[in-house]
């Protein structure tokens, strides 16, 4: 007989895996042979049920969690559920869960900023943001990468930006590559590509510091600054040379800003040095079965009926006028 330590590893390792629908189906076993699930088997299931925004098996984990008396008591297992039902887009459950909760620590507070901030609800982000440092908590720096982001999401440059700067002031936190990143493309999205570059063009080159530059090459392609793409890119360069990701991303921007030349080079230097990229892959669950595709595949024993299947579906989208539900966010 299996006990829960042996469950609990089954369960994250599904979770871990990517296999979210196994991950709830062993919970399910787990509960059939009359072990009660604890903290961590809450956190692991809740993840998957995050990942997959399976909000009716997501409740049915927080009743167990109630009857259970494990919300009562464990600040891991609550700043779970709240991620979950605010993954699910069920901010209103989230909230409840929140409040019902007898303790709070960052990790709560920053879980309901963050899912807040990506579902839009930027002022109510930042007003969680508020409160949580009133009530004494001390934000750490995945809160400030939660505060950056809604800022972002949210055009307020300006409040992004105090934020930022209040880090190593208020908080003694020194900015890591991820927060310059995310004032980046809050920059970027207002068109303050410049005051981009000036905020990170003496960062040391580091390894961490390559997201920065990717974020600003990204930014550049979608506004097409054919200047600042020279400038960025052999910072970007620099970091990991061998990594066949980033000539990939450089030979786009040169495409993208018409600068065929560079584009021809970028891909003489991965034909030279031998880099290729790994194609990229997508999956879907039909009927419980986990499907995956390559990009480009010639193996797949049904590719020619994927393939026409894809086509038929593009024809289709082609044929018909579009139509964009103000429900969907156009950002």
């Amino acid at each position: 007989r299996r006990d829960v330590v042996a469950w609990n590893a089954m369960v994250s390792g599904c979770t871990r895996g990517r296999e979210e629908a196994q991950a709830v189906e062993m919970f399910g076993l787990m509960r059939a042979e009359g072990l009660r699930p604890d903290q961590f088997t809450f956190a692991s299931v809740l993840c998957a049920c995050a990942r997959m925004a399976a909000l009716d098996h997501g409740r049915r984990v927080h009743g167990v969690m109630v009857k259970s008396a494990v919300a009562d008591v464990n600040v891991f297992a609550n700043s779970a559920l709240a991620d979950m039902y605010l993954k699910c887009s069920s901010a209103e459950d989230a909230r409840r869960a929140f409040a019902a909760a007898p303790e709070r620590n960052v990790t709560m507070w920053t879980a309901l900023i963050s899912g807040h901030g990506q579902h839009g609800h930027v002022r109510e982000a930042l007003a969680l943001f508020d409160e949580m440092t009133r009530d004494g908590f001390r934000p750490n720096d995945v809160t400030f990468l939660a505060v950056l982001s809604a800022c972002a999401h949210g055009g307020l440059v300006d409040k992004g930006l105090r934020h930022f700067s209040s880090m190593p002031s208020d908080y003694g936190l020194t900015p890591k590559g991820a927060h310059y990143a995310a004032v980046v493309d809050m920059l970027a999205r207002v068109g303050r590509l410049r005051d981009a570059y000036e905020l990170v063009k003496n960062l040391p080159d580091c390894q961490e510091h390559s997201v920065v530059w990717g974020a600003l090459l990204g930014a550049c392609r979608k506004h097409g600054d054919v200047g600042l793409v020279e400038l960025a890119a052999p910072h970007f360069f620099r970091l990991q040379p061998g990594n066949a990701g980033k000539y990939v991303v450089l030979a786009n921007t040169y495409a993208a800003c018409d600068m065929w030349d560079s584009m021809a080079g970028m891909h003489e230097a991965m034909k030279s040095l031998g880099i290729r990229k790994d194609p990229a892959w997508s999956a879907v669950e039909v009927q419980g079965k986990k499907h995956i595709f390559l990009a480009r595949d010639t193996y797949h024993d049904e590719r020619w009926e994927i393939y026409e299947a894809c086509n038929a579906l593009a024809r289709a989208i082609t044929d018909q006028p579009l139509r964009v539900s103000s429900a969907v966010s156009m950002d």
